[in-house]
């Protein structure tokens, strides 16, 4: 990875997908909606913005296996990016909890009207067999309970 200077994260949501079709993998490295950033969304880019952006390792918890790690130049944040050093979701990587200090800050638009965004991170229910998404309300809160089907916003994260 290279060296790191601003992080960029979209004012607000710039498309809206599902993280996975199938709803089936709650893994970020193999998500649909990384693959759609990292090819289709990446190619749109204009020339000069990706000459500047940077590859960075991203942490995200899995399904199984725990806090993981991945290299991405374009991603979506992750729980512990947007709600801090909680303790119970991601154990190690970055915060932006001095740009998002309360629900009202975390609230994102799409086509003018507040909308629910997709974050990188699941939740386990107890034994495993029961793991979703997290996501950011409309109203800036955190929920679990995203399958990974559903279409919701999509706030894009480089760093430069």
């Amino acid at each position: 990875t290279g060296t790191v200077g601003i992080t960029w994260l979209s004012k607000d949501i710039i498309a809206y997908r599902s993280l996975n079709n199938s709803g089936r993998s709650y893994n970020w490295n193999e998500s649909a909606l990384r693959s759609w950033l990292r090819t289709t969304f990446y190619g749109k880019l204009p020339v000069d913005l990706k000459d500047v952006i940077v590859t960075v390792t991203k942490t995200y918890d899995a399904r199984v296996g725990g806090t993981q790690t991945v290299e991405d130049n374009l991603w979506i944040p992750s729980m512990r990016e947007m709600y801090g050093t909680d303790g119970w979701v991601e154990k190690s990587g970055a915060t932006y909890v001095s740009f998002f200090t309360d629900a009202n800050s975390r609230i994102k638009y799409y086509n003018g009207e507040a909308t629910r965004y997709s974050l990188r991170s699941v939740q386990r229910y107890g034994d495993y067999n029961s793991t979703v998404y997290k996501f950011v309300s409309s109203d800036g809160n955190n929920y679990s309970g995203d399958n990974g089907a559903s279409s919701m916003g999509v706030v894009l994260g480089f760093c430069i």
